[in-house]
Protein backbone atom coordinates (compact mmCIF):
# COMPACT_ATOMS: atom_id res chain seq x y z
CA UNK A 1 0.00 0.00 0.00
CA UNK A 2 1.22 3.48 -0.79
CA UNK A 3 -0.12 6.26 1.42
CA UNK A 4 -3.19 6.01 3.63
CA UNK A 5 -5.08 9.07 4.78
CA UNK A 6 -4.80 9.02 8.56
CA UNK A 7 -7.64 10.79 10.36
CA UNK A 8 -8.72 11.18 13.95
CA UNK A 9 -12.23 12.19 14.90
CA UNK A 10 -12.36 15.73 16.25
CA UNK A 11 -13.44 16.26 19.90
CA UNK A 12 -16.78 18.03 20.46
CA UNK A 13 -16.77 21.79 21.02
CA UNK A 14 -17.95 22.72 24.53
CA UNK A 15 -19.02 26.34 24.54
CA UNK A 16 -17.46 29.20 22.62
CA UNK A 17 -16.54 29.12 18.99
CA UNK A 18 -14.39 26.68 17.20
CA UNK A 19 -10.79 27.65 16.59
CA UNK A 20 -9.48 27.84 13.08
CA UNK A 21 -8.64 24.37 11.82
CA UNK A 22 -4.91 23.64 11.74
CA UNK A 23 -3.06 23.20 8.52
CA UNK A 24 -3.65 19.69 7.17
CA UNK A 25 -0.70 17.38 7.64
CA UNK A 26 0.44 15.06 4.89
CA UNK A 27 -0.78 11.49 5.30
CA UNK A 28 1.52 9.10 7.08
CA UNK A 29 2.98 6.21 5.09
CA UNK A 30 1.27 2.96 5.97
CA UNK A 31 4.42 1.41 7.50
CA UNK A 32 4.69 4.27 10.01
CA UNK A 33 1.04 3.85 11.00
CA UNK A 34 1.81 0.26 11.96
CA UNK A 35 5.33 0.78 13.37
CA UNK A 36 7.01 -0.92 10.42
CA UNK A 37 10.43 -0.06 9.07
CA UNK A 38 10.67 -2.44 6.12
CA UNK A 39 10.38 -6.05 5.06
CA UNK A 40 13.27 -8.40 4.48
CA UNK A 41 13.14 -11.80 2.82
CA UNK A 42 12.73 -13.69 6.10
CA UNK A 43 11.70 -11.02 8.59
CA UNK A 44 9.48 -8.08 9.41
CA UNK A 45 11.55 -5.17 10.72
CA UNK A 46 9.87 -2.88 13.25
CA UNK A 47 10.66 0.81 13.64
CA UNK A 48 12.79 0.04 16.70
CA UNK A 49 15.00 -2.17 14.54
CA UNK A 50 13.73 -5.49 15.93
CA UNK A 51 13.56 -8.24 13.32
CA UNK A 52 10.57 -10.55 13.65
CA UNK A 53 10.15 -14.03 12.19
CA UNK A 54 6.74 -15.52 11.39
CA UNK A 55 5.77 -19.12 10.74
CA UNK A 56 2.44 -20.72 9.93
CA UNK A 57 1.48 -23.62 12.19
CA UNK A 58 -0.71 -26.55 11.21
CA UNK A 59 -1.89 -29.64 13.06
CA UNK A 60 -3.42 -28.02 16.14
CA UNK A 61 -6.04 -30.38 17.57
CA UNK A 62 -7.82 -30.75 20.90
CA UNK A 63 -7.07 -34.43 21.51
CA UNK A 64 -5.24 -35.34 24.69
CA UNK A 65 -1.84 -36.28 23.16
CA UNK A 66 -1.69 -33.02 21.19
CA UNK A 67 -2.63 -30.98 24.25
CA UNK A 68 0.04 -32.68 26.31
CA UNK A 69 2.65 -32.02 23.64
CA UNK A 70 1.59 -28.38 23.37
CA UNK A 71 1.82 -28.00 27.15
CA UNK A 72 5.37 -29.30 26.88
CA UNK A 73 6.06 -26.66 24.24
CA UNK A 74 4.83 -23.91 26.58
CA UNK A 75 6.87 -25.19 29.51
CA UNK A 76 10.00 -25.20 27.34
CA UNK A 77 9.60 -21.54 26.35
CA UNK A 78 12.10 -19.12 27.85
CA UNK A 79 11.57 -16.19 25.46
CA UNK A 80 8.57 -14.06 24.43
CA UNK A 81 6.30 -15.44 21.72
CA UNK A 82 3.10 -14.34 20.00
CA UNK A 83 0.45 -16.88 19.01
CA UNK A 84 -1.86 -15.47 16.34
CA UNK A 85 -5.17 -16.89 15.09
CA UNK A 86 -6.68 -15.29 11.98
CA UNK A 87 -10.06 -16.27 10.56
CA UNK A 88 -11.71 -14.40 7.71
CA UNK A 89 -13.99 -15.16 4.76
CA UNK A 90 -12.03 -17.16 2.17
CA UNK A 91 -10.74 -15.55 -1.01
CA UNK A 92 -11.60 -18.07 -3.73
CA UNK A 93 -11.28 -15.69 -6.66
CA UNK A 94 -7.94 -17.08 -7.81
CA UNK A 95 -9.30 -20.62 -7.68
CA UNK A 96 -12.29 -19.64 -9.82
CA UNK A 97 -10.03 -17.89 -12.32
CA UNK A 98 -7.72 -20.91 -12.54
CA UNK A 99 -10.69 -23.21 -13.13
CA UNK A 100 -11.97 -20.94 -15.89
CA UNK A 101 -8.56 -20.82 -17.56
CA UNK A 102 -8.16 -24.61 -17.46
CA UNK A 103 -11.68 -25.26 -18.67
CA UNK A 104 -11.69 -26.66 -22.25
CA UNK A 105 -13.56 -24.63 -24.82
CA UNK A 106 -15.75 -27.48 -26.03
CA UNK A 107 -17.47 -29.20 -23.13
CA UNK A 108 -20.57 -31.38 -23.20
CA UNK A 109 -23.67 -29.56 -22.08
CA UNK A 110 -23.97 -31.44 -18.80
CA UNK A 111 -20.29 -30.98 -17.98
CA UNK A 112 -20.59 -27.28 -18.76
CA UNK A 113 -23.57 -27.00 -16.43
CA UNK A 114 -21.64 -28.81 -13.68
CA UNK A 115 -18.68 -26.44 -14.12
CA UNK A 116 -20.96 -23.41 -13.90
CA UNK A 117 -22.54 -24.88 -10.78
CA UNK A 118 -19.10 -25.31 -9.21
CA UNK A 119 -18.20 -21.69 -9.97
CA UNK A 120 -21.45 -20.57 -8.38
CA UNK A 121 -20.77 -22.71 -5.32
CA UNK A 122 -17.29 -21.23 -4.86
CA UNK A 123 -18.64 -17.71 -5.22
CA UNK A 124 -21.39 -18.43 -2.71
CA UNK A 125 -18.92 -19.81 -0.17
CA UNK A 126 -17.04 -16.51 -0.16
CA UNK A 127 -20.14 -14.63 0.96
CA UNK A 128 -21.82 -17.25 3.13
CA UNK A 129 -21.88 -16.35 6.81
CA UNK A 130 -19.87 -18.69 9.00
CA UNK A 131 -17.53 -19.94 6.25
CA UNK A 132 -14.11 -18.77 7.36
CA UNK A 133 -10.50 -19.45 6.47
CA UNK A 134 -8.74 -20.07 9.80
CA UNK A 135 -4.96 -19.98 10.09
CA UNK A 136 -2.52 -20.17 13.00
CA UNK A 137 0.82 -18.39 13.29
CA UNK A 138 3.69 -18.24 15.76
CA UNK A 139 5.76 -15.06 15.93
CA UNK A 140 9.02 -14.28 17.72
CA UNK A 141 12.16 -12.24 17.30
CA UNK A 142 14.16 -13.53 14.36
CA UNK A 143 17.11 -14.63 16.49
CA UNK A 144 14.80 -17.04 18.36
CA UNK A 145 12.74 -18.10 15.34
CA UNK A 146 14.70 -21.30 14.70
CA UNK A 147 14.38 -22.32 18.34
CA UNK A 148 10.64 -21.61 18.22
CA UNK A 149 10.25 -23.77 15.13
CA UNK A 150 12.16 -26.61 16.78
CA UNK A 151 9.92 -26.51 19.85
CA UNK A 152 6.77 -26.53 17.71
CA UNK A 153 8.01 -29.45 15.62
CA UNK A 154 8.88 -31.33 18.80
CA UNK A 155 5.26 -30.78 19.88
CA UNK A 156 4.10 -32.65 16.77
CA UNK A 157 3.05 -29.60 14.76
CA UNK A 158 3.75 -28.78 11.14
CA UNK A 159 5.64 -25.49 10.82
CA UNK A 160 6.15 -23.44 7.66
CA UNK A 161 8.33 -20.30 7.92
CA UNK A 162 6.95 -17.40 5.89
CA UNK A 163 9.33 -15.66 3.52
CA UNK A 164 9.10 -13.15 0.71
CA UNK A 165 5.68 -12.74 -0.89
CA UNK A 166 3.68 -14.92 1.58
CA UNK A 167 5.10 -12.89 4.47
CA UNK A 168 4.22 -9.62 2.75
CA UNK A 169 0.68 -10.81 2.00
CA UNK A 170 0.14 -11.88 5.60
CA UNK A 171 1.30 -8.52 6.91
CA UNK A 172 -1.00 -6.59 4.56
CA UNK A 173 -3.93 -8.87 5.38
CA UNK A 174 -3.35 -8.49 9.13
CA UNK A 175 -3.21 -4.71 8.80
CA UNK A 176 -6.11 -4.26 6.37
CA UNK A 177 -8.26 -7.33 7.06
CA UNK A 178 -9.11 -10.40 5.02
CA UNK A 179 -7.15 -13.49 4.06
CA UNK A 180 -3.61 -13.29 2.67
CA UNK A 181 -4.01 -12.72 -1.07
CA UNK A 182 -2.73 -10.57 -3.90
CA UNK A 183 -3.50 -6.87 -3.39
CA UNK A 184 -3.10 -3.71 -5.39
CA UNK A 185 -0.41 -2.05 -3.29
CA UNK A 186 -0.64 1.26 -5.17
CA UNK A 187 -4.20 1.97 -4.04
CA UNK A 188 -4.38 4.50 -1.16
CA UNK A 189 -6.24 3.35 1.96
CA UNK A 190 -8.00 5.71 4.35
CA UNK A 191 -7.42 4.98 8.03
CA UNK A 192 -9.76 6.79 10.41
CA UNK A 193 -9.17 6.35 14.14
CA UNK A 194 -12.31 6.72 16.26
CA UNK A 195 -12.97 6.36 19.97
CA UNK A 196 -14.09 2.73 19.93
CA UNK A 197 -13.25 1.53 16.42
CA UNK A 198 -11.22 2.20 13.30
CA UNK A 199 -12.29 2.55 9.70
CA UNK A 200 -9.89 0.87 7.31
CA UNK A 201 -10.91 1.54 3.75
CA UNK A 202 -14.49 0.33 3.34
CA UNK A 203 -14.82 -1.71 6.55
CA UNK A 204 -14.72 -1.23 10.32
CA UNK A 205 -12.33 -2.74 12.86
CA UNK A 206 -12.76 -2.88 16.64
CA UNK A 207 -9.98 -3.89 19.01
CA UNK A 208 -10.76 -5.49 22.37
CA UNK A 209 -8.54 -6.70 25.20
CA UNK A 210 -9.17 -9.42 27.77
CA UNK A 211 -9.01 -7.37 30.95
CA UNK A 212 -10.36 -10.00 33.35
CA UNK A 213 -9.31 -13.58 32.72
CA UNK A 214 -11.30 -16.65 33.77
CA UNK A 215 -10.03 -18.17 37.02
CA UNK A 216 -9.18 -21.39 35.21
CA UNK A 217 -8.68 -22.05 31.51
CA UNK A 218 -10.09 -25.29 30.17
CA UNK A 219 -8.63 -26.80 26.99
CA UNK A 220 -10.28 -25.19 24.00
CA UNK A 221 -11.79 -22.29 25.95
CA UNK A 222 -11.48 -20.17 22.79
CA UNK A 223 -13.01 -22.81 20.54
CA UNK A 224 -16.54 -21.52 21.03
CA UNK A 225 -15.52 -18.04 19.91
CA UNK A 226 -13.67 -19.33 16.85
CA UNK A 227 -16.57 -21.54 15.76
CA UNK A 228 -19.10 -18.72 16.16
CA UNK A 229 -18.32 -17.44 12.66
CA UNK A 230 -16.72 -14.17 13.80
CA UNK A 231 -14.15 -12.65 11.38
CA UNK A 232 -11.32 -11.72 13.69
CA UNK A 233 -7.65 -11.72 14.56
CA UNK A 234 -6.89 -13.13 18.01
CA UNK A 235 -3.43 -12.63 19.46
CA UNK A 236 -1.97 -14.17 22.60
CA UNK A 237 1.35 -12.75 23.79
CA UNK A 238 3.29 -14.98 26.19
CA UNK A 239 6.47 -14.38 28.14
CA UNK A 240 7.95 -16.89 30.56
CA UNK A 241 8.75 -15.64 34.09
CA UNK A 242 12.03 -17.00 35.53
CA UNK A 243 11.44 -19.49 38.34
CA UNK A 244 13.37 -17.45 40.92
CA UNK A 245 11.38 -14.30 40.17
CA UNK A 246 8.10 -16.24 40.18
CA UNK A 247 8.88 -17.82 43.55
CA UNK A 248 9.74 -14.44 45.11
CA UNK A 249 6.58 -12.84 43.73
CA UNK A 250 4.36 -15.67 44.96
CA UNK A 251 5.98 -15.63 48.40
CA UNK A 252 5.36 -11.88 48.66
CA UNK A 253 1.72 -12.33 47.61
CA UNK A 254 1.28 -15.14 50.14
CA UNK A 255 2.62 -12.92 52.94
CA UNK A 256 0.33 -10.10 51.84
CA UNK A 257 -2.78 -12.32 51.87
CA UNK A 258 -1.83 -13.85 55.23
CA UNK A 259 -1.33 -10.38 56.70
CA UNK A 260 -4.76 -9.34 55.46
CA UNK A 261 -6.22 -12.51 56.97
CA UNK A 262 -4.58 -11.86 60.36
CA UNK A 263 -5.76 -8.25 60.35
CA UNK A 264 -9.33 -9.29 59.55
CA UNK A 265 -9.36 -11.90 62.31
CA UNK A 266 -7.99 -9.41 64.86
CA UNK A 267 -10.92 -7.14 64.03
CA UNK A 268 -13.42 -9.95 64.34
CA UNK A 269 -14.02 -10.24 60.62
CA UNK A 270 -13.71 -13.14 58.26
CA UNK A 271 -11.71 -13.11 55.07
CA UNK A 272 -13.81 -12.85 51.93
CA UNK A 273 -14.26 -16.00 49.85
CA UNK A 274 -12.35 -14.40 46.96
CA UNK A 275 -9.37 -13.67 49.23
CA UNK A 276 -9.43 -17.20 50.66
CA UNK A 277 -9.41 -18.70 47.17
CA UNK A 278 -6.57 -16.38 46.15
CA UNK A 279 -4.53 -17.40 49.21
CA UNK A 280 -5.06 -21.08 48.41
CA UNK A 281 -4.03 -20.54 44.78
CA UNK A 282 -0.91 -18.57 45.71
CA UNK A 283 0.17 -21.18 48.27
CA UNK A 284 -0.34 -24.03 45.80
CA UNK A 285 1.46 -22.21 43.00
CA UNK A 286 4.41 -21.26 45.20
CA UNK A 287 4.93 -24.88 46.21
CA UNK A 288 4.61 -26.13 42.62
CA UNK A 289 7.01 -23.50 41.27
CA UNK A 290 9.59 -24.25 43.96
CA UNK A 291 9.38 -27.95 43.05
CA UNK A 292 9.77 -27.15 39.35
CA UNK A 293 6.36 -28.58 38.42
CA UNK A 294 4.79 -25.31 37.28
CA UNK A 295 5.88 -22.25 35.35
CA UNK A 296 4.41 -18.77 35.34
CA UNK A 297 3.85 -16.66 32.25
CA UNK A 298 3.02 -13.07 31.50
CA UNK A 299 0.06 -13.22 29.12
CA UNK A 300 -1.95 -10.70 27.15
CA UNK A 301 -4.87 -11.48 24.84
CA UNK A 302 -6.21 -9.02 22.25
CA UNK A 303 -8.92 -9.43 19.62
CA UNK A 304 -9.72 -7.35 16.55
CA UNK A 305 -13.13 -7.79 14.93
CA UNK A 306 -13.83 -6.92 11.29
CA UNK A 307 -17.24 -5.96 9.89
CA UNK A 308 -18.66 -4.07 6.89
CA UNK A 309 -20.87 -1.75 8.97
CA UNK A 310 -21.43 -0.53 12.51
CA UNK A 311 -24.48 -2.71 13.19
CA UNK A 312 -22.65 -5.89 12.26
CA UNK A 313 -19.62 -4.80 14.28
CA UNK A 314 -21.76 -4.23 17.38
CA UNK A 315 -23.33 -7.67 16.94
CA UNK A 316 -19.92 -9.35 16.65
CA UNK A 317 -18.74 -7.45 19.72
CA UNK A 318 -21.68 -8.69 21.76
CA UNK A 319 -21.04 -12.27 20.67
CA UNK A 320 -17.38 -12.05 21.62
CA UNK A 321 -18.16 -10.50 25.01
CA UNK A 322 -20.85 -13.10 25.70
CA UNK A 323 -18.36 -15.90 25.06
CA UNK A 324 -15.88 -14.58 27.62
CA UNK A 325 -18.62 -13.62 30.08
CA UNK A 326 -19.74 -17.26 30.08
CA UNK A 327 -16.27 -18.18 31.37
CA UNK A 328 -16.24 -15.30 33.90
CA UNK A 329 -13.90 -13.25 31.74
CA UNK A 330 -14.37 -9.71 30.47
CA UNK A 331 -13.33 -7.98 27.26
CA UNK A 332 -12.38 -4.32 27.65
CA UNK A 333 -13.32 -1.91 24.82
CA UNK A 334 -9.94 -0.06 24.61
CA UNK A 335 -11.50 3.37 24.26
CA UNK A 336 -9.06 5.81 22.60
CA UNK A 337 -6.55 2.93 22.26
CA UNK A 338 -7.83 1.27 19.13
CA UNK A 339 -4.56 1.66 17.25
CA UNK A 340 -2.66 -0.02 20.08
CA UNK A 341 -5.15 -2.87 20.06
CA UNK A 342 -4.77 -3.34 16.32
CA UNK A 343 -0.97 -3.26 16.60
CA UNK A 344 -1.13 -6.00 19.23
CA UNK A 345 -2.82 -8.35 16.75
CA UNK A 346 -0.37 -7.72 13.91
CA UNK A 347 2.41 -10.33 13.46
CA UNK A 348 4.99 -8.04 15.06
CA UNK A 349 5.60 -9.80 18.41
CA UNK A 350 4.60 -6.48 19.98
CA UNK A 351 2.07 -6.06 22.81
CA UNK A 352 1.23 -2.40 22.23
CA UNK A 353 -1.62 -2.56 24.77
CA UNK A 354 1.08 -3.19 27.41
CA UNK A 355 -1.32 -4.91 29.84
CA UNK A 356 -0.32 -8.30 31.23
CA UNK A 357 -1.80 -11.05 33.39
CA UNK A 358 0.20 -13.72 35.20
CA UNK A 359 -0.85 -17.27 34.28
CA UNK A 360 0.36 -20.71 35.27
Amino acid sequence: MRLPVLRRTAPPIIGGTAAAPPEPKPPLPLPLCFLLSHLEEEAVVRLDGTKVGVCEVQGLELDEPKLGAFAGFLNALDFPVQLLVRQHPPDLGRMREALREDEPESLPERTKAAADSLHGLLEGLEHREGILDRRFYAVSELERAEELRSLLVRAGLSVHPLKGRPLRRLLLAAALGGTPSARDEDTPVELQINRRDLRLGDHLVRALHLGRWPRSLAPGFLQGLMTAGVPMDLSLHLGAIPAEQAARTLEWQKVRFESAQSLSMSRGRTLSSEAEIALEDVTRLRDEVQRGRERLFHASLSVTLHAPDEGTLDDLTQRARAHFAATLGKLDPLAFRQREGLLSTLPLALNAVAAWRTLD
